[in-house]
């Protein structure tokens, strides 16, 4: 959990999501107006040097309101997207009448697009995400909403069951762990924005028509909400691989390896009507952050714009249609193991999570992402492929593997570049890494090396 997982409560013992939680939310919006002046580059210092924090508490004390700002920190690292950044901040409040302290987290979008104004809301409050709010009354978020098929099996529907955020990506998506304090069943509710709904229901119905629930442990879609643009799913615990340390995942490598590839392979031969992948959104992103990295660091520049244009090269390279199913984002973060009760790891007990972008594409992705992050080592990639072929009886496109496992870290050289941590050189040498990768890797002693 990072410092923006939290269960839906205040820190007073009361429950934050009292009734009027909008005007609530209204009232101490309205000295922030100042922060939309600001940028991301800006906030950082201003709150490092104690500034910001001086200037909200004058503004909520010319109010003369019932709040008092009294203290403000900085939550989770800065996110980028292909169109802004995000920033949270928690800041703490005091009710001028009772004396009593809570928190709230801010979250602020910054768009990269220069002229354009910051927008800021208080968590659950997201302008794209209405439903996330609503899970403060969980029991009547679930009786009123027009919910497919039933799911009071799980739930008893007189009792109001907790609630405690798994992840959010603003704007985008939120997703909850709901759990019965009588019965101790849990489920998940995942709210998506409304453009993205639609298709991801269409997936998620595909999936349901397959035998991968024979095959394979996912989460079972229970039930959904078109009107609130949430789904229901089973709860499946476990934990994520990429918590392991290297010295465990080493020594689980190959027990690891071929689960991973039974998993796959039964993914990838499965038959099922899905969108098809393209690289055009890789691209759109990619090229985005070499615009705003052209814009930022001119020296860069040459060495960025190569790499975009190998990546191009590569990606252009595979024509769909395709027919193999993939899941799209087999990264160590949608893999869970469940340790039991003994603690030790049982690779037939893996989980994969999170679905929503599921597609007809190059099994070299799937390959790709998992091995990107996890599995930095030539010769574990190696192994990896062997196995992989020997189960599948499929070639791989070595080129194409090769631009997938360099996706990731090029996106998070860029990233790191744009957040402006770390010195010049050391930005330009990773990019001259990742450019050397690329250039050779229409040879096999090399197209894989980490």
């Amino acid at each position: 959990m990072n410092d923006c997982s939290v269960v839906l409560d205040d820190h007073s013992g009361g429950n934050v999501m009292s009734e009027g939680i909008g005007k609530a939310m209204e009232i101490l919006s309205a000295p922030l107006d100042l922060l939309e002046a600001l940028s991301s580059t800006t906030v950082k210092p201003l709150l490092d040097c104690g500034t910001l924090l001086s200037s909200l508490r004058n503004a909520y004390k010319k109010t003369g309101g019932a709040f008092l700002l009294t203290g403000i920190r900085l939550g989770k690292k800065e996110q980028y997207r292909v169109d802004s950044s995000f920033l949270n901040l928690w800041i703490e409040f005091q009710n001028a009448v009772d004396m009593t302290t809570f928190q709230r987290e801010l979250v602020l979008q910054f768009p990269l697009q220069v002229g354009e104004h910051a927008r800021f809301w208080f968590y659950p409050e997201d302008p794209d995400l209405p439903s996330l709010s609503k899970l403060a009354h969980c029991k009547r978020f679930l009786l009123e909403s027009s919910w497919k098929h039933s799911w009071e099996g799980i739930f008893d529907p007189g009792e109001n069951p907790s609630v405690k955020r798994l992840s959010y990506d603003p704007r985008v998506r939120g997703t909850n762990l709901l759990r019965s304090e009588n019965s101790e069943q849990s489920m998940i509710v995942k709210v998506l924005e409304p453009r993205a709904f639609g298709e991801t229901l269409k997936i998620h119905r595909a999936i349901l028509t397959s035998h991968l629930h024979r095959a394979i442990s996912f989460p079972t879609l229970i039930s959904y909400a078109i009107s609130e643009n949430a789904f229901l799913f089973g709860f499946l615990p476990g934990k994520n691989i990429g918590k392991l340390s290297r010295s465990v995942l080493s020594q689980i490598k190959r027990p690891l390896f071929e689960e991973v590839v039974r998993i796959m392979s039964e993914i990838h031969t499965t038959r099922i009507a899905l969108p098809q992948w393209t690289a055009k959104l890789d691209i759109e992103t990619m090229r985005r952050y070499v615009n705003y990295i052209e814009a930022r660091r001119v020296s860069l520049s040459p060495v960025i714009c190569k790499i975009f244009e190998m990546f191009c090269e590569r990606f252009h390279k595979t024509n769909g249609p395709y027919v193999t199913m993939i899941h799209n984002d087999f990264s160590e973060k949608n893999i869970l193991y469940d340790d039991g009760k003994a603690g030790a790891f049982a690779p037939r007990k893996l989980s994969i999570i999170d679905w929503d972008n599921a597609a007809l594409g190059p099994r070299e992705k799937d390959i790709g992402v998992f091995l990107s992050k996890l599995y930095p080592d030539r010769g574990d990639r190696l192994f990896f492929l062997d196995l992989y072929r020997e189960r599948s009886g499929c070639a791989i496109d070595l080129d194409l593997l090769n631009a997938f496992l360099l996706f990731r870290p090029f996106m998070r050289a860029c990233k790191t570049t744009l957040l402006g941590t770390g010195a010049e050189g050391a930005h330009l040498e990773s990019f001259l890494k990742i450019r050397d990768r690329l250039e050779h890797s229409q040879l096999r002693s090399s197209c894989i090396e980490s």
